[in-house]
This record gives C-alpha cells, sequence and structure tokens, in this order.
C-alpha cells in the first residue's frame, strides 16, 4: 500500500513509480557519487579508511543549511541543528582540504555573522575563543586554495577583531593582574567546567592573529600585516610567561588552574602556539592518555564515557612529533566506534559503546577524522610540505590522494 506523506492528486500508478524503493536508491547512489567526486579523490589499501573519509564527507556535505545565499554549517542533522564558532570552523577546515573551497568559504563568511560591534566574535556566553576560531578559519578559507580578492573581502571583520583583542589584553594589563597580557575570565558554560581564564582562550587569540596577518598579507595589506605580526609576537611572550608561572608541568586548562582539558589540547595543533617538540605537550597527552591506558580516544567526564574528537589535537601533534604509531591509535579508535555506517557519535560509553539521545553523525567529529587521514598523508601545517607522516607502511602500497589542495 502507497501512503502519501502529503496531500497529492496524482494518480496512484504516478506515485508508485516516482516511490520505487530501487529508484530511490538509484537516485541517491548517483547524488553523492557527483558530489564526492567534485573533492579530493582519496584512495588507501585500507578499505575502512577510505570509506570512513567518504563517509565524513557525506556527514559534512549533510550538515549544511541554506541562509539566505550562504551555507551555514550544523553540528548535527537531528539534534544540534546549531553553530558553534568552536565547531564551525573545524568544518571549514575539513571542507577546504578535502576540495569543497565554494562551501568552505561560504560556511566561514556565515561565521562572520557572530561579530558584535566591540569586534569580538562569540556564538555562546563566555567562549572567548570564538575570535580566534573565527578569524582562523577565515585564513583556513582565503589560503586552501590561496585567493587574494576573497581574503580582501575579510579585512574589515579582521582588522575589528584585532582591535577587540588587544584591548582585552591591554585591559588585564592595566588591572595588574597576575596573567596580564592575556584574554580576561570567562564562563563557556560548556565542557571546561569553570570560570577562569582559559588557556585555550588565548591558544586560539595568537592563532586568530597569525591568521589576520596571512589574510592581511595574502589580500596586500601590508601595514596591517606587520601590526597583527607584532601583536602575535607579543602576545606569544605573554602566553610563555604565562606557562612558567603557572607552575604546571605540562598546559593546564586554565591559567588559575582548575577546569577540564579542552581548549589547552589545541596548543600543539591547530594553533601551533608550541612546537611540536616542546616537551610539555608530551607531558600533556601523557596525562591526558593515562586516563584511558594509552593513545587514542580520550575520556570526557565521567570516565566511562569517551569522546570522539576532543583527542583529535593530539593526535594531530604526535603526528607533527614524529609519533604516528600514536596518531594511528586514535584514528584506529574513531573507526573501531563509529556507527555501522561509519557515523562519529560525539559521546558514548566505553563499555556498551551506547551514545544515548546523542545521536551520531556528529560534523565536528567528521570534520577531525578529514583532517588527520588528510595530514597523515599531505600536510602543509608548517612551512614546508610534508609527506607520509603518519599512515602505517602499508598505505605507501598504492595510497592516491588527488587535486589535493595546499
Amino acid at each position: 500500500y502507497w501512503m502519501p506523506a502529503y496531500p497529492t492528486t496524482a494518480p496512484g500508478e504516478d506515485l508508485e513509480r516516482i516511490a520505487r524503493h530501487d529508484q530511490v536508491v538509484a537516485d541517491a547512489r548517483t547524488t553523492w557519487r557527483e558530489w564526492l567526486a567534485k573533492g579530493t579523490q582519496l584512495s588507501t589499501p585500507d578499505s575502512l579508511v577510505n570509506t570512513a573519509w567518504r563517509a565524513a564527507l557525506v556527514t559534512l556535505l549533510t550538515c549544511q543549511e541554506r541562509d539566505r545565499d550562504e551555507w551555514v554549517p550544523i553540528g548535527n542533522p537531528f539534534q544540534y541543528r546549531d553553530v558553534w564558532l568552536r565547531d564551525g570552523a573545524r568544518t571549514v577546515r575539513a571542507l577546504a582540504v578535502a576540495g569543497y573551497t565554494d562551501i568552505a568559504r561560504s560556511d566561514a563568511w556565515t561565521l562572520s555573522r557572530f561579530q558584535l560591534p566591540s569586534g569580538v566574535l562569540i556564538s555562546q556566553q563566555g567562549q572567548l575563543d570564538g575570535t580566534g576560531q573565527a578569524l582562523w578559519a577565515l585564513a583556513q578559507a582565503a589560503t586552501l586554495p590561496p585567493d587574494p580578492e576573497w581574503a580582501a573581502r575579510t579585512l574589515p571583520i579582521v582588522g575589528r577583531a584585532l582591535d577587540w583583542i588587544e584591548i582585552q589584553r591591554l585591559l588585564t594589563r592595566q588591572l595588574a593582574i597576575r596573567y596580564a597580557g592575556l584574554l580576561p575570565y570567562g564562563d563557556p558554560r560548556d565542557n571546561e567546567l569553570t570560570r577562569a581564564q582559559l588557556v585555550g582562550n588565548d591558544a586560539w587569540g595568537i592563532a586568530g592573529c597569525r591568521a589576520a596577518a596571512t589574510l592581511a598579507r595574502l589580500a596586500g595589506a601590508d601595514s596591517l600585516a606587520r601590526a597583527a605580526d607584532s601583536i602575535a609576537t607579543d602576545y606569544l611572550d605573554a602566553f610563555r610567561a604565562a606557562l612558567a608561572r603557572s607552575g604546571s608541568r605540562d598546559v593546564p586548562p586554565s591559567w588559575q588552574g582548575p577546569g577540564r582539558d579542552w581548549g589547552n589540547l589545541a596548543v600543539g595543533y591547530p594553533t601551533r602556539v608550541l612546537a611540536a617538540g616542546d616537551p610539555r605537550l608530551a607531558a600533556l597527552a601523557r596525562r591526558v592518555w593515562g586516563r584511558t591506558g594509552g593513545p587514542g580516544l580520550t575520556s570526557h567526564s565521567p570516565l566511562d564515557t569517551l569522546h570522539s574528537y576532543v583527542g583529535a589535537d593530539l593526535a594531530q601533534w604526535a603526528l607533527l612529533a614524529g609519533r604516528p604509531v600514536e596518531t594511528r591509535a586514535y584514528l584506529l579508535g574513531m573507526l573501531a566506534h563509529s556507527s555501522a555506517t561509519l557515523g562519529q557519535a560525539e559521546v558514548f560509553g566505553r563499555e556498551g559503546r551506547s551514545f544515548g539521545a546523542n545521536l551520531p553523525p556528529h560534523a565536528t567529529a567528521a570534520a577531525t577524522l578529514v583532517d588527520l587521514v588528510r595530514n597523515m598523508i599531505v600536510s602543509d601545517t608548517r612551512d614546508t610540505l610534508e609527506l607520509a607522516l603518519g599512515g602505517d607502511a602499508v598505505w605507501w602500497r598504492g595510497t592516491r590522494f588527488e587535486r589535493a589542495v595546499t
């Protein structure tokens, strides 16, 4: 029996022809093959990695909504029909490296709507990492591949954001607080679970200043590029001084100490505030991985849960630090805890692997998988194009990565 979901005057035979299951499946396959053909083509001897790559791209392309003339990235097709800067920036990066340049730039431009008159970019009260993340996302979109004209479009946003960062840092100096020259206290009301000066806010702030310099230089705005470089240098000095003063042996969640590891995990990648060889990053990895018995997926809270994407930055750091075995352990963890269709849940139980009401797939988990696999094969994170940093030796007998965007 055919039961139309919406009122229709079409004869029953026409409905049956349109809704034939084999025709619906064929149309869906054709559509997705066309979409996937537009991006970078990946093939390795590991069929599971190949399928996971495609599944992650399908997730990212599905998690898009149209608003006016732009695409808007969303977190999940079911319950997270929203966007936050900390998630949207990762989507922009993944789509850019996967060759979906137009969608990445549209998403990045949408993120600029979060800029307030003061210059701050913020998508949720207290999340002061948003300004740096938005600037970083704009730079990813503008440089993969490089487009001076598109970069020039971002300069008004960049200038106001830089002014906000400098004003906030000046205020903490004028107040003569212990950790001066950094961003002020924030309560992100999210995973950090604390109100403090958050290390991740400053790591992203520095990355944002560097991104501003990149955008300005690409657009030919040399004076703005020099100003951004100067701010980034002074900001990095303040960050290093704060680390020395903190008394922490690794990288704490907040300058005051308390908090859940979250933004501090981005200090090695993608913000690269500390070089990959810095012993503090190795100590941070030991502490975080120690909760789960070794490299791989990291524990959320409570310890009987795992998180799909929060540990991805540590896996990326391991790649840059010449520790590919640990990077592969994380990738294997993601694949082992995927859904039957290789969707990635945000959090799930360590034992039964149940994800409860937080349904997969999650766009940020998909984005981190795409970025990680791409960097394992070709990485332009540093000033040299680096190939074959992370895959197992068997990958290099047949891996192809065509039309790679760098």
